[in-house]
């Protein structure tokens, strides 16, 4: 039951994760596509800005995708692409949690090689020392 728990849960962050990367993307399309509309309404001479328009209409929709985003996450279900490439993070973030057990038991078998090799040292060393 745990890991049915563990795995909604991971659902959910992937799907938080899926849905922040699709909002970041789309502002910075905004921000790039806008800059250029102004950048050629600055070159042509035109004294009318015109590209408030196209700026107003687009952050209307990009507060939008902010405000459905952010607040109406779990409301809405998700569609195949989606929630395949939800599947497909959940994944991802399982297998970086396994790398990260697996470097972490690396690392202990390295401090008790290090400390079991250490201790012979010391006892070679008092061996030699008696002989002496």
């Amino acid at each position: 039951m745990s890991t049915e728990k563990e795995h909604e849960e991971l659902y959910h962050l992937a799907r938080k994760k899926l849905e922040e990367r699709a909002f970041n993307i789309h502002f910075v399309v905004f921000i790039i596509f806008n800059t250029i509309l102004i950048i050629i309404w600055r070159f042509t001479g035109i004294s009318f800005p015109w590209f408030v328009f196209p700026l107003g209409i687009w952050s209307i929709f990009i507060l939008l995708h902010f405000v459905m985003s952010t607040f109406y996450l779990t409301r809405r279900k998700p569609n195949a692409v989606l929630e395949r490439a939800i599947e497909i993070e959940v994944w991802k973030m399982k297998e970086a949690e396994r790398q990260k057990e697996a470097k972490m038991l690396e690392e202990k078998e390295k401090q008790k090689e290090g400390k079991t090799t250490g201790d012979n040292d010391k006892q070679e060393k008092s061996d030699t020392d008696k002989t002496s």
